[in-house]
C-alpha cells in the first residue's frame, strides 16, 4: 500500500545516491590524477645518500661546568629514501639512516681530563603519512603530514667512559606532524621545503639517577631534486634540527650531555619510478 511505496521510493533515493557518490567520487580520484602525475615524476623514487653532520651538545650550568659549555662531534650519514605519490594523493615517504666514521671536534676538558670521549653514534627510521594538495597547474604541492619512527637520537651526542653503555633500549620512539611544500619548476627541476616537529620518547629507562631523557625535536630541510634523464634522479638538502631536552641531565655521578642542534648536508641518487 501506501506505506510500502514509501518505503521502496526512500530505497531508491538512497540507492541513487549511493550511486551518484560513487561515481563522483571515482571521477574525483580520475581528475586528481592528472594533476599529481607531475609531481610523481619526482616524488615516486628510491635513493641512497650520503652527507655529513655536526652535531653539538651541552652539559647545562652547574658549580664546574662553565654556562654554555658545548661540545661539537661530527659524523657522516647514510641514508636509504622510498617515496610515493599515489593516484588519489596520498604520499609516503620512508628514511633509515645511520651514522658512522664519527669523531670528537672538540673535548670538555672538565670531563676530558677524566679520560672522556666524545662522538656520535645514532641510526633512525622515519615514516611520514600525508596527503598532497596540488595547486598553479602543478607547480606548486603542499602535503600536510603525520610521522612515526625510532631512533636513538637521545644519546646520539654522549660521553663515552672507559666503560661503555651497554643499554639494549638505548633508543627513543617518535611521533611527530609537519608539512612538506614543493615547486616544481619544470619537469627536470623541483625544490622542496619540509618542517617536522616531533617528540622523543626516551626507552633507555632511569640510569644512575637520570630520568628518561624525552626529547621535543625541530627539524627543518632545505632541497631540490633533479631528474636528470628516464628513471634517474639526483637530489641535494640540507638540514637543521633543533632539540628541546624535556629532562634534567643530573645524574648520580655528575651531569650527562643533552643533544642541542644538529646541522649537516646530504648528496642522494636514485631510481624513479
Amino acid at each position: 500500500g501506501f506505506l510500502a511505496g514509501i518505503f521502496l521510493l526512500f530505497l531508491g533515493v538512497l540507492i541513487m545516491r549511493k550511486i551518484f557518490f560513487g561515481v563522483f567520487s571515482l571521477s574525483a580520484i580520475s581528475v586528481f590524477a592528472q594533476e599529481n602525475s607531475l609531481f610523481q615524476e619526482f616524488d615516486n623514487q628510491i635513493s641512497i645518500g650520503y652527507g655529513m653532520q655536526q652535531n653539538t651538545s651541552g652539559f647545562g650550568t652547574s658549580a664546574t661546568v662553565p654556562v654554555d659549555s658545548w661540545v661539537y662531534s661530527s659524523s657522516n650519514i647514510l641514508n636509504f629514501e622510498g617515496e610515493r605519490l599515489f593516484n588519489n594523493g596520498i604520499w609516503v615517504d620512508v628514511n633509515a639512516n645511520m651514522e658512522f666514521g664519527s669523531g670528537p671536534v672538540s673535548i670538555n676538558p672538565i670531563v676530558g681530563s677524566n679520560g672522556g670521549t666524545y662522538q656520535s653514534s645514532g641510526y633512525g627510521i622515519l615514516g611520514k603519512f600525508g596527503y598532497g594538495f596540488s595547486v598553479a597547474n602543478q607547480h606548486f604541492q603542499v602535503i600536510p603530514y603525520g610521522a612515526l619512527g625510532l631512533n636513538n637520537i637521545s644519546s646520539s651526542i654522549q660521553y663515552t667512559p672507559s666503560t661503555p653503555d651497554t643499554n639494549p633500549n638505548d633508543f627513543a620512539y617518535v611521533a611527530g606532524v609537519g608539512a612538506r611544500l614543493e615547486y616544481r619548476i619544470n619537469r627536470t627541476i623541483m625544490l622542496f621545503g619540509d618542517q617536522l616537529l616531533a617528540y622523543n620518547w626516551d626507552q633507555s629507562g632511569p640510569q644512575d639517577g637520570v630520568q628518561p631523557q624525552n626529547i621535543l625535536q625541530l627539524t627543518s630541510v632545505l632541497g631540490a631534486k633533479f631528474n636528470l634523464a628516464e628513471n634517474f634522479q639526483v637530489g641535494v638538502q640540507g638540514t637543521y634540527t633543533n632539540f628541546q631536552p624535556q629532562a634534567s641531565n643530573y645524574t648520580s655521578t655528575g651531569l650527562m650531555m643533552q643533544p642541542q642542534w644538529s646541522v649537516g648536508g646530504l648528496v642522494s641518487v636514485g631510481l624513479t619510478y
